[in-house]
């Protein structure tokens, strides 16, 4: 199974490729001195392959929970910024071949076109996005992305539910306890319902507790392996360590 961490190397070395079709289109024009229009074309669509593989790269991060690496989410701002201004470059590389014989290959992008790069520039290195910003303005190139800012993430919502989990968890946790204190010697179906309940509470909090728990039995031995915080809750559980002493 390939984590996230894998796929975004993967989409890298992806970006890093498509770049090096597209310096290789405009070396072939460069060297080339009858060129033709196919030519303007191919590397016209090179560069939007390579431009387009970023932006929608940007769109997708989050999902891949590259934005919780400050360090990488920066330098990844940063090669946005280089790539913009790539793509000032190329625009402007095409725009030089608009001639009487070639009138249609100024090829202008729409007008939300590469806003998450400019969104990513605008968040992560506020101080250069002002400068990218004009020489995008000057070339007659989209802004949208300086100009309008994300919707904002709802991860709130998640963080909703985890908090609200919490505190059942203690709640039943209390009142179980209270219970047990005030009622020693309970009913079967008393017990049971306090069991059931100190169970669920037990697994709402136990999403704070860290760890990895693998359970395997036999039929002499009941085989538990745990690390982590759980490591000592079943320890604690399962030996008393009070007793040993």
């Amino acid at each position: 199974m390939v984590t996230n961490e894998q796929k975004i190397v993967e989409i890298e070395q992806k970006m890093q490729s498509l770049k090096k079709d597209y310096m290789t289109e405009v070396e072939s024009i460069i060297d080339n001195t009858d060129i033709d229009i196919s030519m303007i074309r191919s590397c016209h669509e090179s560069a939007l392959n390579y431009f387009n593989y970023v932006e929608q790269f940007v769109g997708n991060s989050g999902l891949l929970g590259a934005h919780k690496n400050g360090k990488w989410v920066t330098g990844f701002a940063e090669s946005c910024y280089a790539v913009l201004e790539t793509v000032i470059q190329h625009f402007n590389f095409i725009e030089s071949y608009k001639t009487n014989r070639y009138p249609d290959t100024l090829f202008k992008p729409s007008a939300f076109a590469f806003a998450n790069m400019q969104r990513m520039v605008k968040e992560y290195i506020p101080t250069k996005a002002a400068v990218l910003k004009k020489d995008l303005v000057d070339s007659r190139l989209p802004v949208s992305g300086f100009e309008s800012s994300a919707s904002a993430d709802k991860d709130w919502y998640f963080y909703f539910k985890e908090i609200l989990g919490i505190v059942f968890g203690f709640i039943v946790v209390i009142g179980v306890s209270w219970f047990a204190i005030e009622t020693p010697e309970p009913s079967t179906s008393q017990f049971f319902i306090m069991r059931a309940l100190f169970a669920l509470s037990l697994a709402a909090i136990g999403g704070l507790i860290p760890g990895f728990l693998s359970i395997k039995t036999n039929s002499k031995y009941i085989i538990i392996r745990a690390t982590g915080a759980i490591a000592i809750f079943v320890i604690v559980w399962l030996i008393n360590p009070p007793a040993l002493i």
